[in-house]
């Protein structure tokens, strides 16, 4: 659970400002887009068989479709990836546009993945 915490944490401090609610900067989006990833990668190993916590938002799709979430989970792996790649550059609009990328991947993970009831 922290680190999809933390994954959200990252991306709500990139997405403000990509918006103009926090001073844009590059340093600080290359910090954030850097941990972002590292706890993405941390999401492959998180939810082995067997591993259901009832304390989390986890749905049992995850264990019922390992496939499916692997590859959901390889996907946004892939999108902040390239996140970081692109975050160094300080463009603005092809950091926006990334970002909207793993935004998507993120939301649709939810929609299959995770209860927003737990």
């Amino acid at each position: 659970m922290t680190a999809m915490k933390n994954m959200g944490r990252e991306l709500k401090a990139i997405g403000e400002m990509l918006v103009g609610k926090a001073p844009f900067d590059t340093a600080a989006v290359v910090q954030h887009a850097d941990a972002l990833h590292e706890n993405c990668h941390r999401t492959t190993t998180l939810f082995p068989p067997g591993s259901i916590d009832h304390h989390s938002k986890a749905l049992p799709a995850i264990w019922e479709k390992p496939e499916a979430f692997q590859e959901a989970m390889q996907k946004l792996h892939n999108a902040t990836e390239t996140f970081a790649a692109t975050a160094p550059l300080g463009d603005r609009a092809a950091l926006a546009a990334s970002f909207e990328q793993t935004r998507k991947i993120c939301n649709g993970c939810h929609e299959t993945f995770r209860s927003p009831d737990n």
